[in-house]
């Protein structure tokens, strides 16, 4: 019976998206009418996304959450096409470029970490491994010197951390985790099925949306959390673990194999990973489902942005910015999906700014004409 439904509800959302018409008859009677009738109703728009969404957690429950979000985006790109469609390219508003000038501030200040990491290094490492590429050669001098390095340490931790993913010598590799993570040997925290097997991206959003709004004069903030002026990666984690992913370690706050928030009777310890965007992309790099990197520039009109991004990304989901480099330094939580201009565009909350449901595609233009136009999009499949 089960599958029956499940057969019934997929061949209800294909008759409705290749119709203009909802057929008379009905396609399988496991649907009771008063579920014939939502359906009728998301049709006419009469269904807001949320009850949509509330409707297919409550009503289908053998569903697995895969199944739930896939036939979820179906219905909202189902309830899009029934409006008018936008202009390919949607206005640009006053609160789009003020977000915009913030990420540009954010990844300035990544950019001036690392020119102030790479000068020092310039200035006393003559010595190049010509078997090295950049990054290797740079991470290999603040690891064999970490203990005399003259500058601030959590500027080489940001560094090594933002470019772990650079390293192609497992040898180099393993003298990183060695010097950092001596009593853990390796970056994979746990196996990403064990890390995110509680995870419910229903919950996650519903954190996200609560937690989050759109007036920067009066921002909303959990109290149950510090908040940071850079707050961004510290929502996005938060957003996770209200999903159900658990902490990962708790002992070393600058290890590369820890993700963590706890509360203790000394303070509330909080691992690099889960506050700092560019730590969080090396630990989520090895423990997410999967990553999908893409230049903006590749996904600048709609139709790539469907195809390269909207199609394999799902609520739950984090996104992060990062340099050419694959640095991340800003982050955000994917939080809904929107087909209003006949394409398919990602919704995310974040912080800093302060966003609830916003278009992720109409940034995209803003980043790389402000100093962005080698960067990438970094989507961390949860």
């Amino acid at each position: 019976m089960k599958r029956l439904k499940l057969l019934a509800m997929t061949l209800v959302v294909t008759t409705i998206m290749t119709s203009n018409v909802f057929a008379a008859q009905q396609p399988n009677s496991t649907l009771n009418s008063r579920e014939l009738k939502k359906i009728n109703q998301i049709k006419r728009n009469k269904m807001d996304n949320k009850e949509v969404l509330e409707y297919i957690y409550k009503n289908l429950p053998e569903l697995s959450i895969k199944e739930k979000e896939n036939l979820y985006k179906s219905l909202v790109e189902l309830k899009s096409k029934n409006q008018t469609l936008l202009n390919n390219h949607r206005t640009v508003t006053k609160v789009d470029l003020d977000e915009i000038s913030d990420i540009i501030r954010d990844k300035k200040i990544s950019d001036e970490h690392d020119a102030t990491v790479e000068n020092y290094i310039n200035n006393n490492n003559p010595n190049k491994n010509k078997d090295y590429n950049k990054f290797e050669n740079n991470i290999n001098y603040l690891i064999t010197n970490f203990n005399n390095l003259k500058i601030d340490k959590s500027l080489a931790y940001e560094y090594i951390n933002g470019y772990f993913h650079q390293i192609k010598d497992p040898n180099l590799k393993s003298k990183v985790e060695e010097t950092l993570n001596p009593s853990v040997g390796t970056l994979k925290a746990l196996a990403s099925s064990s890390i995110l097997s509680s995870y419910n991206p229903y919950d996650a959003v519903t954190y996200a949306t609560t937690w989050s709004n759109n007036d920067q004069s009066n921002p909303v903030r959990n109290p149950e959390y510090p908040s940071y002026r850079e707050d961004c990666t510290n929502f996005v984690s938060q957003c996770l673990k209200a999903g159900g992913v658990p902490n990962v370690g708790g002992t070393d706050i600058y290890s590369l194999n820890q993700w963590f928030f706890i509360i203790t009777s000394g303070g509330t310890p909080t691992s690099n990973t889960w506050i700092n965007a560019s730590d969080f992309g090396t630990f989520w790099r090895n423990n997410s489902l999967s990553v999908t990197e893409e230049p903006l520039a590749n996904i600048s009109d709609r139709a790539s942005f469907e195809t390269l991004i909207y199609n394999s990304t799902y609520r739950g989901d984090a996104l992060g910015l990062a340099n050419s480099d694959g640095k991340v330094y800003h982050m955000m939580f994917v939080s809904d999906y929107d087909y209003s201009s006949g394409y398919g565009d990602i919704l995310y909350c974040g912080h800093t700014r302060e966003r609830n449901n916003a278009s992720f595609f109409s940034k995209i233009s803003g980043i790389m004409s402000n100093d962005g136009a080698t960067d990438e999009l970094v989507v961390f499949h949860m």
